[in-house]
């Protein structure tokens, strides 16, 4: 299973027994290039440069996860980065019928 640190208090802000969709936008991704507290190892699968900016997809599982770099942050495709993501921008969704449900953050 894929698992990212989040508050202490989003699971019970979550349906029981509900099946929810994790949201984050791009800029809600922090990558590194070497381990810290709270991040995971991922490898990048892909780098759409944007200008100022990168789009970096990383492997999740068998989805995607794209996180915003500064431009060039991420040298080639393959490489591995630490990612943690944002509580304050993460959202969760109800799978079922796509209901926006709590927030990550504490002030969601």
């Amino acid at each position: 299973a894929e698992r990212f640190a989040l508050p202490a208090d989003v699971p019970a802000r979550l349906p029981a027994g509900r099946e929810v969709v994790l949201g984050v936008r791009p800029e809600g991704i922090a990558l590194a290039h070497a381990p810290s507290e709270a991040m995971r190892p991922m490898q990048v699968h892909l780098i759409e440069p944007l200008g100022a900016y990168d789009i970096v997809d990383l492997r999740l599982g068998d989805g995607t996860l794209k996180a915003r770099t500064p431009s060039g942050f991420v040298r080639a495709p393959g490489e591995r980065v630490w990612a943690r993501l944002d509580p304050v921008q993460v959202h969760f969704f109800d799978a079922a019928t796509g209901a926006a449900l709590a927030r990550g953050g504490a002030h969601g």
